[in-house]
């Protein structure tokens, strides 16, 4: 993003009026439109989407608890304001759970600023849901505070479909939220419960979108900037002859002499090529060693086709996540069932999985579990892609850097 805040600088988020009329700037506009259109994004219908719009405008502020206060509460009080907060926003958490049930889409918000607003809206009823699902802990009705965290991260996960790179960052972040307590709550489950959101998971691992179609939408994000630049009055002055209009863009006298010789037909059609190839490339296996997309043949259309290699490892690692919380899911089910855990995870197929579910970060490879005296660990790999035993990854950050097992208990 703030590699990215010079080019919005220069493609029309500045607050300086560019020189050339809005009649000039639309027809160049439309030029480069009908030469490289910008596909109108399928949404459904109904879209759930539309709901959540009419939800976030619904919600009644005032006396949040967590995770909205910043206040210092004794637990006392926070539950208080929780459940006061919850009733008193009862219709809004009505319209969360109809539009969940919907086919859900975020409409098609080109450029970057335009979508933040909307995002924000919706980490607001993340976390009106989330104060709903630790009421219902709270009251230990186990089966309804799992069911509206799962709301969470539901609505974090489907909120990516028809998002870019910067959508699927805030899908995450609900996501996580959603899952925070699962973790704790899940061993307060009986076998129905457990079961019932193992189903859950399994729905809503199918309608999220996978890396490479989040790249997709990032592509036509970063083609609507880039035309943005080539229609403003810097790029007609870098074509007239001056480089400072461009400098904080491209850094080195050689590169924008190198870019003064590309038309913008081919700096558009370089971008749209590299950006192919980093979609092609995340539809592989993951692989922390993969060979890096090569350089695009400007170095405008280059800066902008960015492969986003920490993005990937946080919609990974979110997946990973939520096929762990799978897992121990169903793992309660069977304990809570036999009265002991199985040795091996083989055990539960196929009565509670068709297969054991793979390890995002280890090509076609399982998800591992051992057993630990009567208790067990489960864990991915991780982006290293390598078994660390179950030796967590430090810190709270993760990146393909990252050494050490996302392990159960340490993804919260």
């Amino acid at each position: 993003f703030l590699m990215l805040t010079p080019l919005m600088m220069a493609s029309g988020c500045s607050k300086t009026e560019p020189k050339q009329t809005k009649e000039e700037r639309a027809q160049r506009r439309a030029v480069l439109a009908q030469e490289f259109p910008i596909p109108t994004a399928q949404m459904p219908s109904p879209n759930g989407y539309d709901l959540l719009v009419r939800a976030s405008k619904s919600i009644k502020p005032g006396g949040e608890g967590s995770p909205d206060t910043k206040e210092e509460v004794s637990p006392a009080e926070d539950l208080q304001r929780q459940r006061a907060f919850t009733q008193k926003n009862a219709e809004t958490l009505r319209l969360i759970k109809q539009a969940l049930q919907l086919p859900l889409a975020e409409p098609a918000q080109l450029g970057i600023l335009g979508s933040l607003p909307a995002r924000a809206n919706l980490r607001k009823l993340a976390r009106l849901s989330m104060q709903h699902a630790r009421v219902y802990a709270a009251d230990k009705q186990w089966d309804q505070a799992v069911n509206s965290a799962l709301d969470v991260v539901q609505l974090g996960a489907q909120t990516q479909n028809g998002a870019t790179a910067l959508g699927m960052l805030s899908g995450s972040a609900i996501e996580s939220l959603g899952r925070t307590d699962l973790w704790d709550w899940l061993t307060q489950c009986d076998a129905k419960t457990a079961l019932s959101a193992v189903r859950r998971l399994e729905r809503i691992e199918k309608s999220t979108p996978d890396f490479a179609a989040i790249l997709q939408q990032e592509k036509w994000e970063n083609l609507e900037m880039l035309q943005n630049l080539l229609v403003s009055r810097e790029w007609e002055k870098f074509r007239g002859g001056d480089n400072k209009s461009m400098q904080s863009l491209v850094k080195t006298p050689t590169e924008l002499d190198r870019l003064r010789k590309v038309s913008d037909r081919d700096i558009q059609r370089n971008l749209l090529d590299k950006m192919n190839r980093i979609v092609a490339q995340a539809k592989l296996p993951y692989s922390r060693n993969a060979p890096p997309v090569a350089a695009s043949a400007d170095p405008l259309s280059d800066m902008v086709a960015t492969t986003k290699e920490r993005m990937h490892v946080i919609k990974l690692r979110d997946d990973a996540a939520n096929r762990l919380l799978m897992t121990a899911f169903i793992l309660q089910a069977f304990v809570k069932t036999t009265g002991q855990y199985p040795q091996s995870l083989n055990e539960l197929v196929p009565k509670y999985f068709a297969a054991v579910p793979r390890d995002p970060f280890a090509a076609k490879l399982p998800m591992i579990y051992k057993r630990n005296g009567a208790d067990f660990i489960l864990y991915s790999v991780g982006p290293d892609g390598v078994d660390d035993s179950g030796a967590p990854i430090e810190g709270r950050g993760i990146s393909n850097n990252s050494r050490g097992d996302l392990v159960v208990g340490f993804l919260k």
